[in-house]
C-alpha cells in the first residue's frame, strides 16, 4: 500500500485522475512542481498586465473643447465653463454699446482643445463708462440740457423757485454738482422762476397818498385822474388791476382818482328861441339861471359861452340880441 503525504499534495485541483503507482516517484514529482511554478508565474504575468492598463488608462488626458461664450451673461458663460471642468476668471471693462455683465471675448478661442481643468478667461462688460458731470449752476435751463446731453446726460427740473436776484430761467442748483452719472441718467436742477409777483391791493376810498403806501415793495402806484358823478373829487375811485391780481415785480399800477363830474362843452344855442336854448341846456345837464335881453329875441350867445367845458350842473345865462339900457335878468321856465 502507498501512502501520499499531506506536503506533498498537489498546489491546485486538477480533474485528472492520478497513477496511484507512480505518483510519489521522484519525476513525478517534479512534474507537479514544475507545473505549479509555471501556473503561478502566468498569474502574476497576467495580473501585472491588468494593473498596467488600468494605471494608462486612469492617466490618460482628458481633454475639453471651449465653448462660445462671447455674448452671453457672465453667469451663464461661468456656469458653462464649470460644467465642462474647466476653471473661470473675468477682466472687467467699460463698454459704449454692451450691458454691464455680458461677455466680450475670450481666451483660448472657441473650439480649441484644452486639458481638462485648464483655464478660460474672460473680457466681461461693465457698461458705458461714468459721465462726469458738467457744471450747470448758472447758466440757463435751455443752456443746461445742451451741456448735458453733450456728455450724454440730461436734466430734470425738480423745483422752480422765486428768487429776488437770480433771473427767472436760470439754474440756481443742481444734484448732483460734481461728479459721475450713468450714461443717460438726469442731472436734477431747480431753476429760478424770478421775484415773486406781486398782489395788488384795494385802494377803493383812500386818498392818493394812502395808496401810495398801500403798494407792496416792488409796485409803484401812478395817480390819473378820472370824472365821476358819483365819487367825491381826490378820493381814489380803483386801481386800473382788481384786487388780489399778481402782478410782476416792478409792475406800475394806475390809482384812479376821481376829478369830479366830468366836464362838459356848453352846446351851442345862438339864433334860437330863448325857450329852445334854455331846453338845449337844461338837456345837457345844465342849469339855466335866466336871460338877459329881451326875451323875445333870438339868443346871440350864453355865459359861459358856448363850446367851454365845464361840469355838468354849472349854472348858464342864456343871451338875447336885444338888451335894454340896464340888463334884464329873467327867470326862464
Amino acid at each position: 500500500e502507498v501512502k501520499v503525504e499531506a506536503d506533498n499534495a498537489p498546489a491546485y485541483e486538477s480533474d485528472e485522475p492520478v497513477d496511484v503507482t507512480t505518483a510519489s516517484t521522484p519525476a513525478a514529482r517534479s512534474t507537479r512542481r514544475t507545473l505549479v511554478v509555471g501556473g503561478l508565474s502566468v498569474g502574476v504575468l497576467g495580473a501585472i498586465g491588468a494593473g498596467s492598463a488600468w494605471r494608462w488608462k486612469s492617466t490618460r488626458p482628458e481633454y475639453r473643447v471651449v465653448p462660445d461664450l462671447a455674448g452671453l451673461d457672465a453667469s451663464i458663460a461661468q456656469g458653462q465653463v464649470a460644467d465642462l471642468q474647466l476653471s473661470w476668471t473675468i477682466t472687467e471693462q467699460f463698454d459704449e454699446s454692451a450691458p454691464p455683465g455680458q461677455v466680450l471675448s475670450q481666451l483660448p478661442a472657441v473650439g480649441t482643445r484644452v486639458l481638462k481643468a485648464s483655464g478660460v478667461s474672460a473680457v466681461v462688460s461693465k457698461g458705458p463708462e461714468p459721465r462726469v458731470v458738467p457744471t450747470v449752476t448758472g447758466l440757463t435751463e435751455a443752456d443746461a440740457l445742451a451741456l448735458a446731453k453733450s456728455v450724454q446726460l440730461t436734466v430734470e427740473v425738480r423745483f422752480r423757485i422765486f428768487n429776488e436776484t437770480i433771473p427767472q430761467g436760470q439754474v440756481i442748483t443742481a444734484q448732483p454738482a460734481t461728479g459721475t452719472l450713468e450714461r443717460g441718467k438726469a442731472i436734477l436742477i431747480d431753476v429760478s422762476d424770478g421775484p415773486a409777483p406781486r398782489q395788488v391791493p384795494n385802494i377803493t376810498g383812500m386818498t392818493p397818498e394812502q395808496a401810495k403806501k398801500a403798494m407792496p415793495e416792488g409796485l409803484t402806484g401812478v395817480v390819473v385822474e378820472q370824472a365821476s358823478e358819483t365819487v367825491a373829487a381826490g378820493v381814489v375811485i380803483a386801481a386800473n388791476y382788481k384786487p388780489t391780481t399778481k402782478l410782476p415785480k416792478g409792475s406800475t399800477v394806475k390809482i384812479i382818482v376821481s376829478s369830479g363830474p366830468p366836464l362838459i362843452p356848453i352846446p351851442a344855442t345862438k339864433g334860437l328861441d330863448v325857450v329852445t336854448a334854455s331846453k338845449r341846456l337844461r338837456d345837457a345837464g345844465f342849469v339855466v339861471a335866466g336871460s338877459e335881453g329881451a326875451p323875445d329875441q333870438p339868443v346871440t350867445g350864453t355865459r359861459p359861452a358856448a363850446g367851454k367845458a365845464v361840469r355838468k350842473g354849472t349854472e348858464v345865462v342864456v343871451i338875447t340880441g336885444a338888451q335894454s339900457a340896464a340888463p334884464v335878468s329873467t327867470t326862464l321856465p
